[in-house]
């Protein structure tokens, strides 16, 4: 079996939750589904480059802005 990234998912508000055996594909889909859209990705938390060989990566994301009316 080949192992693929792994993440640890945080929210400030919530709490944290760690998450085994995701794609950052699969992570960023996730992410949209649930309205948020992807600010950054690195491949690790000095903020090296983020690439296809990568074996981890920290990705940020955040909430559009409301539109006001």
């Amino acid at each position: 079996m080949e192992r693929r990234n792994r993440c640890r998912l945080r929210h400030s508000r919530q709490g944290a939750f760690a998450a085994d055996v995701i794609d950052p594909a699969e992570l960023d889909l996730m992410a949209q589904l649930a309205r948020f859209v992807r600010q950054s990705r690195w491949a690790d938390f000095t903020g090296a480059a983020f690439t296809a060989e990568s074996p981890s990566h920290v990705t940020v994301y955040r909430l559009p802005a409301e539109p006001t009316t």
